[in-house]
């Protein structure tokens, strides 16, 4: 893949993160608690089956509930040529993953306005797997 080509997947756990019509919103590149930035991971090679993404998933699964995280993506190109500024992504490994660590990429925390480019962007790219919030698909 050459750099135009690039895909950084988010998670997300909040129902308010995607609509009803599968919008991805805002909320869903609100940084999480325990983030100081925006975590992305970089979509390669072993992330692009059906069944890969589901491993991940289940990978980031949220403990005590066993809830799943949602997937969406932002391309290379919609964080740095799209995004009024842009917010270029940056290698910064996570040693506390050792399967999908060597993967983290992370940006600036977003503006608001900038949330709501990253929405529409990545709802433009398509949701690639929905949040499972205790046992129900969301959105459902």
């Amino acid at each position: 893949m050459n750099g135009a080509d690039l895909q950084y997947l988010r998670r997300f756990a909040k129902k308010r993160a995607v609509s009803k019509e599968r919008q991805v919103l805002p909320a869903a590149f609100e940084p999480r608690r325990d983030e100081d930035a925006l975590s992305f991971t970089l979509r390669d090679g072993s992330l692009q089956s059906q069944e890969q993404l589901l491993q991940y998933q289940a990978h980031f699964s949220i403990q005590p509930s066993g809830d799943l995280p949602g997937l969406c993506f932002l391309t290379h190109c919609n964080l740095t040529e799209d995004l009024k500024p842009p917010l270029p992504p940056r290698y910064k490994e996570d040693e506390t993953d050792p399967v999908y660590g060597k993967l983290h990429h992370q940006t600036d925390v977003p503006s608001l306005t900038q949330q709501n480019q990253m929405a529409t962007q990545a709802t433009q790219n398509g949701l690639l797997l929905p949040a499972k919030i205790k046992g129900r698909e969301h959105p459902s």
